[in-house]
């Protein structure tokens, strides 16, 4: 599933600005998992040694990120 969820996000980050796979929670979490932010920082998105309240707010930011970029109605390219 890491796999599916990097490729979806490394071909929807140009057009979005944000991490597709920010939506996806982990199980049983309220939260994005830990491959999620491994990637992030893959990316240079997020200091490979964030604290758990800079992955939490990197974490929402994104979110934030992805709803307003298909927001219901528009039209996505």
């Amino acid at each position: 599933m890491g796999e599916l969820l990097g490729d979806v996000t490394r071909k929807r980050y140009e057009a979005s600005g944000a991490m597709l796979s920010a939506i996806v929670i982990y199980l049983n979490e309220n939260d994005a998992g830990p491959g999620f932010y491994r990637f992030a920082a893959t990316l240079g998105l997020l200091p490979s040694g964030a604290s758990k309240d800079q992955r939490l707010t990197f974490w929402l930011g994104q979110v934030g990120r992805i709803h307003d970029h298909y927001e219901r109605g528009r039209i996505v390219d």
